[in-house]
């Protein structure tokens, strides 16, 4: 393989993985403090004082560490495997918000990591159709 297309695959890779980090960071501030979820949903300045910068650092950082994972799972380059991400983020969704219930926010951040880990592994080992 050639830098060229690595360099392009693993863009792509960093990319996917940051929304696909985004939207769970998003999940997990909102039920992180569930508490002040009525106050989180209706303050703007909230939002753009706490929420945003917070998801940003969460996103980012866990973008870092799932973009190896996300090229093993898009190294076939199918639909399939696009469809099953997307299923995956929600899975990781539901896993925040069953998690939140049971464990303190600092613990928070570990059950959907090894959900997004074991799920980009698994997503990674299936064939194409066909």
């Amino acid at each position: 393989m050639n830098l060229r297309k690595w360099i392009k695959e693993f863009g792509e890779a960093f990319v996917i993985a940051w929304y696909y980090s985004l939207f769970s960071g998003v999940f997990f501030i909102l039920f992180s403090f569930k508490d002040k979820l009525a106050e989180m949903v209706s303050n703007l300045s909230m939002w753009i004082s706490f929420v945003l910068p917070t998801d940003l650092v969460y996103g980012s950082l866990s973008a870092i560490l799932l973009t190896p994972f996300m090229m093993w799972a898009l190294r076939l380059h199918s639909k399939k495997s696009l469809v099953l991400i997307i299923i995956l983020t929600l899975v990781n969704g539901a896993t925040i918000f069953y998690f939140s219930f049971i464990l303190t926010m600092y613990y928070l951040l570990i059950p959907p990591l090894v959900v997004s880990i074991v799920g980009l592994g698994l997503i990674g080992f299936l064939k194409p159709v066909g």
